[in-house]
């Protein structure tokens, strides 16, 4: 040992470098350590939580046996209480797949995800005691047409659905490109996640700067996980959003326009996947020109599109009604509820009603 120290007295530049290497990692951790203890104190108090998880095949996915309870607040401020739940597979609801009813299997993103409301006052709940149908539920934020197919073809032998319901939001086109949602920060969630290529295999990418490093991050570190979001909402550019600007110039932008037909290619695949069961589909907004292309691809494909949701919620909304989540963009309770009694009254005739 006392060579040791001889030796090393003999470097001190290096024992000062090796010194000042193990600082920074010693506290590096500390910092990780205190991120994770926050955020594991945050999900007990209900004031933050992770109700998804990463996934090699999926990008990311609903956390498996999700508990979250706690208040939350309506778009006028008003608290409620949330019970919030998932099972070990992640969906919302799993019903009886041996059932006598008529089942129902319903996936999208965050609207069906819906971290606002409690699993009973879900739309698909709601649609469920309105239709005496079982339903089984699964979506998750920023999920795009690719990944509702990947989790059809995973559970559809195994429910046997008489009808899936395919939730829909104008960001999907932007989800299904990778040349988009490199341009959309809004609508870029920063994570590894599959994309249907033009010969029809699957690739995966992370759209941002540095994806190998924000990969690492959102697998192992929370801590820089913490950094590169914190980076991200700071430097966001709203403004000069892809989803914008495809607004404006009524969807004439070349990598639009090939959205569009990789869309088409998917709700083919899965057409192709989960055929004789019919498809029922709607929006969960209006905006142009995304609507009336979803809507067309829909028509080509013998979909049966169900109009009307986006108008009963704002005609309540009109009429005072509180009807939107604390983030303006989501459902509250009453908002899921109106889109449930407007899916009921066109999907009423499907088998077994």
């Amino acid at each position: 040992m006392k060579g040791l120290f001889q030796k090393l007295k003999q470097h001190p530049a290096a024992v000062n470098t090796g010194l000042a290497i193990l600082s920074l990692l010693f506290t590096i951790s500390a910092f990780e350590v205190a991120v994770r203890l926050k955020h594991a104190y945050g999900h007990i108090k209900g004031r933050d939580h992770f109700e998804y998880e990463m996934d090699d095949r999926l990008g990311w996915k609903a956390a498996k046996n999700y508990i979250w309870r706690g208040s939350k607040a309506d778009a006028g401020g008003t608290p409620y209480q949330v019970d919030m739940s998932t099972d070990g597979r992640g969906f919302r609801l799993f019903g009886n797949p041996k059932t006598e009813k008529t089942k129902i299997l319903v996936i999208g993103d965050s609207f069906t995800h819906a971290k606002d409301v409690s699993n009973d006052k879900t739309y698909y709940a709601h649609l469920g005691d309105l239709m005496n149908a079982e339903i089984f539920a699964y979506g998750v934020v920023g999920y795009g047409t690719l990944q509702e197919f990947m989790i059809a073809d995973e559970y559809i032998d195994a429910i046997e659905p008489d009808l899936l319901l395919l939730q829909f939001c104008s960001n999907d086109f932007i989800n299904n490109s990778v040349a988009l949602e490199r341009l959309s920060p809004l609508n870029n969630n920063r994570t590894r996640r599959p994309y249907l290529t033009d010969s029809g295999d699957i690739e995966y990418i992370l759209p941002k700067a540095l994806p190998w490093l924000r990969n690492f991050a959102n697998h192992n570190s929370q801590l820089l996980s913490w950094i590169f979001s914190a980076y991200d909402v700071r430097t966001i550019d709203k403004q000069n959003d892809v989803f914008k600007t495809i607004g404006q110039k009524d969807g004439n932008i070349p990598e639009y326009k090939k959205a569009i037909q990789t869309t088409r290619r998917l709700l083919e695949k899965l057409e192709n996947r989960v055929s004789p069961i019919p498809i029922a589909t709607f929006c969960v907004d209006d905006f142009r020109p995304y609507v009336e292309d979803y809507q067309s691809l829909c028509q080509e494909l013998d979909f049966i599109f169900i109009p009307g949701v986006v108008e009963a919620i704002q005609e309540s909304k009109a009429q005072g009604e509180i009807v939107m989540a604390a983030d303006g963009g989501h459902w509250n309770e009453r908002g899921h509820k109106i889109c449930a009694e407007v899916l009921a009254e066109h999907l009423k005739d499907i088998k077994g009603q």
